[in-house]
């Protein structure tokens, strides 16, 4: 048999087999990722989105014939494609752009070739919704503000303020407004400006940048600060003007007020904190918190009952009782910053009076010899000349112990 002969057998013998077992085409088949696309609260004059899945299940494409919007015209279909390769996946992004305050619903359809689900339609809903500020002014007394505010219609009063502090107030201390995104969409804060005659003598604090997005829910806050600008004026008076997205309070004006005062002298106190015995015997120390009396008593401090002072000893005064820089010996303004301390030897009992060392700071050593009474005093003045002063008394003796012999 020759090739030629061989090769049309194996040919016919082929085309029988196609005969009785056909190839049979794959049909396109069509998933979506959702029946439902809820976009939730979106503020006017914005667009949300959602983003839909379409799946092609088989090896064939699947052509989408139509993908419309039955309904709301506030949704929209962006770029739709019109065809899903083969196993392939490609993505569906519906816009919400409301108008209105209202909810909104619409039908989306998608056509396809797909011969098993030739439609699908999938449910579109969303709210259109404003945005909405709620102004809470406040004055944290417990932190230490001594202004006062009115809720409605909000107002700050910063209370009177020195001419002059060269120790800034602590933020926490400031007054503030609260600006609460209390709506179910974004707000926008687009400026927070002070006006008015005296506005030089009110500024922002920790403010954001302006414009600023506050989330639903969520808040920020704004301290003011107030610092009288001329020692021939008294009172002020400014308005802090809050400009925001929310069409009931795209405009807030807040009076703000403050009065000058003129700076006041320093808050003394001293201790008498150390005795060192000499020869060596122990130390006392009386420079814990409940040792303090903070506030200098009318005739001055009197240690003559409560410290135990052999001649010859060394004692030391303080004028700073434990705890922070606005702990006493303090300026109200200022707190321990450029005060001047001046010790002073009042009285003595007679022979020589003890040498004073470091009478220019905050804590004074004395090694009295003489016994007897002695009275030191303490004079403060802060930066502006303002000043306190206080005396302290204290007994040199000799105490020899009690010793009963019994026969």
């Amino acid at each position: 048999m020759s090739t030629r002969v061989l090769a049309g057998l194996l040919a016919l013998a082929a085309a029988a087999a196609c005969k009785q077992n056909p190839v049979k085409a794959v049909e396109p088949e069509l998933a979506v990722s959702s029946l439902e696309a809820p976009f939730g609260p979106v503020k006017l004059g914005t667009a949300g989105t959602v983003t839909l899945e379409l799946r092609a299940l088989t090896q064939s494409a699947v052509d989408l014939t139509e993908i419309a919007i039955d309904g709301d015209a506030a949704f929209s279909v962006d770029a739709p494609p019109a065809q899903v390769p083969g196993l392939d996946v490609r993505t569906l992004s519906i816009v919400f752009r409301p108008l209105e305050v209202r909810a909104h619903a619409a039908t989306l359809r998608v056509r396809s070739n797909d011969a098993r689900h030739p439609e699908y339609l999938i449910a579109l809903s969303g709210d259109g919704s404003t945005a909405q500020l709620t102004l809470v002014p406040g004055c944290d007394a417990a932190a230490g503000c001594t202004g006062s505010v009115v809720l409605a219609p909000p107002a700050l009063d910063f209370g009177e303020e020195p001419l002059l502090r060269r120790l800034p107030l602590e933020d926490a201390k400031l007054p503030y407004l609260e600006l609460r995104s209390s709506g179910a969409v974004p707000l926008t804060v687009t400026s927070v400006a002070i006006e008015g005659a005296d506005a030089t003598a009110f500024t922002l604090v920790g403010a954001p940048t302006f414009p600023a997005d506050i989330a639903a829910g969520a808040s920020t806050t704004v301290r003011l600060r107030f610092v009288p600008t001329l020692q021939s004026q008294l009172s002020y008076a400014a308005t802090a003007v809050l400009t925001t997205d929310d069409p009931l309070a795209a405009e807030v004006r807040v009076p703000l007020t403050g009065r000058a005062r003129p700076n006041l002298p320093p808050e003394l106190c001293l201790n008498l904190v150390e005795v060192a015995p000499p020869g060596g015997a122990p130390v006392q120390s009386y420079d814990a918190a409940a040792d303090w009396l903070l506030a200098p008593p009318a005739g001055g401090y009197d240690f003559t009952l409560t410290r135990p002072i052999p001649p010859r000893a060394v004692i030391t005064f303080s004028a700073h009782s434990p705890g922070s820089a606005r702990a006493c010996t303090t300026d109200p303004e200022d707190g321990r910053l450029l005060l001047s301390y001046a010790w002073s030897l009042v009285s003595s009992p007679s022979g020589a009076p003890p040498a004073l060392a470091g009478e220019t700071g905050p804590t004074l050593k004395l090694v009295p010899v003489a016994t007897g009474e002695y009275v030191v005093r303490l004079e403060v003045q802060d930066a502006q000349g303002n000043a306190a002063q206080a005396t302290a008394r204290f007994r040199v003796e000799v105490r020899n112990d009690l010793v009963v012999q019994l026969d």
